[in-house]
């Protein structure tokens, strides 16, 4: 079993995406989220916003862990703030062309999900069981057990998903973040089976 505060090769929780020559339209939708102006107590504009903002999936890389194949990954998070996202997710079955599979939370959405990453482009696999809201500024637990094909996840000790796995998870893990997320995560724990 792996514990603590475990080194990671890549943090990447922040940064600025340059403009593509079509943006999608998802890209679009965040765009127009942001853009507007920041207006004083009085009414008078004081900052004008014209951020263009894509979808980014920042994640930071276990040095620790080479092959992660059965057994359970569990982290506490704290989501801090994001004006597009609120999210923290576990990040698995990293393979070297950067193909990946992560169970994340939305705070935006108060769901757990399930992402696959092929290619660079993110699908929609499964969500939760139920919608959860969790509270800004506080601990949770994010939890996923992994046997074979097997999958199950589990906020603050409550099962929400179970998932058959289309192949056997063997890749690197880490943490998973999105877009404008401020996301604290602690005691990362890998337990292999």
């Amino acid at each position: 079993m792996i514990k603590g505060a475990l080194r990671f090769l890549t943090l990447l929780l922040y940064g600025v995406l340059a403009p593509v020559a079509s943006a999608t339209a998802l890209d679009q939708e965040l765009e127009n989220k942001i853009k507007g102006s920041v207006k004083d107590s009085n009414g008078a504009i004081v900052a004008s916003v014209n951020v263009k903002a894509f979808a980014y999936f920042p994640y930071a890389v276990a040095k620790d862990v080479d092959d992660f194949q059965n057994g359970k990954i569990s982290m506490r998070f704290k989501l801090v703030a994001g004006q597009l996202d609120q999210c923290a997710g576990i990040l698995f079955n990293l393979k070297p062309g950067g193909d990946y599979l992560t169970v994340r939370f939305n705070g935006k959405e108060d769901n757990v999900v399930l992402w696959t990453f092929v290619k660079g482009k993110r699908s929609f696999v499964k969500k939760g069981t139920e919608n959860v809201p969790l509270q800004l500024n506080t601990w949770h637990s994010l939890d996923i057990s992994v046997q074979g094909t097997n999958l199950q996840a589990s906020l603050d000790g409550k099962h929400l998903l179970d998932y058959t796995l289309a192949e056997p998870v063997s890749g690197r893990v880490g943490v998973w973040s999105k877009t404008d997320s401020v996301s604290y995560f602690d005691q990362y724990s890998v337990t292999k089976w």
